[in-house]
């Protein structure tokens, strides 16, 4: 078949358990402390999650010193506790809006947990490139959370 090359697909062992992962995903202390690449943070109080099918996962992320602002609002499809999320959320894009679906497994892997992204169909090839770069960077954020000792 052809690459999907409109998506984004990341795989990425942490030296951490499943649910604790998946914790950093659900609690929105967590989240806030991690979510967003280098130069831009969460603000907590903009941080609302509902962690079952149906419920909610909403934040904003913010420009460190600028007046850059990115609301996140997707709608969750499916949560298994500990083991996977998959949410909806709508992309504005050249052709109008995109509903993109994100979609992250959490499991055991040798080195402790393997968590696998996947989230797509993007509406322009500049919007993947910036979401992958963006989650490769608030994952070395992820990372220094759930292993503060190792830095």
């Amino acid at each position: 078949g052809e690459p999907m090359t409109d998506h984004v697909e990341i795989e990425r062992t942490f030296t951490t358990d499943p649910r604790r992962l998946f914790r950093a995903w659900t609690d929105p202390v967590e989240l806030a402390a991690w979510f967003a690449p280098t130069g831009w943070t969460v603000p907590a109080e903009t941080v609302t999650i509902d962690p079952r099918p149906g419920g909610v996962w909403r934040l904003t992320m913010a420009e460190d010193g600028g007046a850059g602002r990115v609301p996140v609002d997707a709608q969750l499809t499916e949560v298994v506790p500990g083991e996977r999320l998959v949410g909806k959320e709508s992309m504005d894009g050249p052709d109008g809006a995109t509903e993109i679906t994100l979609d992250v497994t959490f499991g055991a892997d040798p080195s402790g947990a393997k968590l696998v992204l996947r989230q797509g169909p993007f509406p322009t090839e500049e919007l993947l490139a910036q979401t992958a770069a963006g989650w490769g960077s608030s994952f070395e954020k992820l990372d220094t959370l759930v292993n503060p000792g190792e830095r």
